[in-house]
């Protein structure tokens, strides 16, 4: 499964169940793609790797306790949050062309 294929919370699940196909490690990258679009959402998506892939969720969740984002890791934050967003509204939207527009008015162009 490619990672722009992932999207819905439903074929993340089926992923991580799969353990003879994706090890935690292509799980971990994976879960940057989930669309996540309420706070129910986000508490399944723990839920999910808590139970199928604990050392992925304690890697994302528990280990990151206290930690500072950097200044990238908020961008690429925002730019997900807006790729989430938009992508439930019209299927068109891509993350390349959500970050292109966020690039383009953060460095003071429209």
């Amino acid at each position: 499964m490619e990672p722009e294929n992932i999207g819905t919370l439903k074929n993340f699940k089926l992923a991580c169940i799969s353990n003879d196909l994706f090890t935690d490690i292509e799980i971990s990258h994976l879960s940057k793609y989930v669309v996540l679009g309420s706070e129910d959402e986000v508490f399944e998506f723990s839920e999910i790797l808590k139970k199928y892939r604990p050392k992925v969720y304690e890697s994302l969740f528990i280990k990151s306790e206290g930690r500072k984002m950097t200044d990238d890791e908020r961008w690429e934050q925002a730019i997900s949050f807006a790729y989430g967003n938009t992508c439930l509204h019209n299927p068109q939207i891509t993350r390349d062309l959500v970050r292109k527009i966020a690039n383009s008015l953060r460095d003071g162009g429209v």
